[in-house]
């Protein structure tokens, strides 16, 4: 049984614009390309929910039976929060820190406030090499693309990781996980969507 999951937020306003040129691929003319540039502030949930629209409740119906059982075997002291391990997405969203988007000609980089992440995602018109099948990350490999005025992020060959949904409430991820986030703009807010597919370890 997989796991699937979509949030949507509205950051706020950009706390800073960050220079650089925008070069899209071949197949997006760079004045098609959308302007996501800039150091984003935390801001709410679409649905009204405030800033919690992210985090999935321990009897939720979504976790599988080893899911539950994970959580009930876990031993909190073990949680490698408590060692500041770095969060994968999607849970790196549910903390209110601002991120920096900066695009690039052939990619975009993610940095996170949260525990100084940095993601590269590597846009899919330029051939970038892929790593060898049995290679995994803490935050997976991110490939992009742009449809419209929406950056699309696909994020795959994650490493297993006990707080891979959510640290409070114990919920692990497979190297099965997929995180698929759009970035758009609207106006002078920032409208990210994270949907996850997982199944449980």
């Amino acid at each position: 049984m997989h796991i699937s999951i979509r949030w949507t937020i509205a950051l706020l306003a950009p706390l800073a614009v960050v220079a650089g040129a925008l070069a899209g691929a071949a197949q997006t003319p760079a004045s098609a390309v959308p302007n996501l540039n800039g150091v984003w502030g935390w801001g709410r949930c679409v649905d009204g929910s405030g800033i919690n629209c992210m985090i999935i409740e321990a009897d939720s119906p979504l976790l599988t039976d080893r899911a539950r059982a994970f959580q009930k075997a876990f031993d909190e002291i073990a949680a490698p929060k408590y060692d500041c391990a770095p969060m994968s997405v999607p849970h790196l969203y549910t903390d209110p820190y601002a991120f920096e988007i900066q695009q690039q000609k052939d990619r975009v980089i993610l940095r996170y406030e949260k525990d100084d992440v940095v993601r590269t995602v590597w846009l899919d018109a330029f051939g970038h090499k892929r790593p060898p099948l049995n290679q995994f990350f803490v935050h997976g490999y991110a490939t992009g693309r742009y449809e419209g005025d929406t950056l699309v992020v696909e994020t795959t060959r994650f490493t297993f990781d006990p707080m891979g949904l959510n640290s409070d409430f114990k919920m692990p991820t497979s190297s099965q996980k997929k995180v698929t986030e759009r970035f758009r703009r609207d106006g002078d807010a920032m409208l990210v969507e994270v949907m996850t597919k997982t199944r449980s370890s």
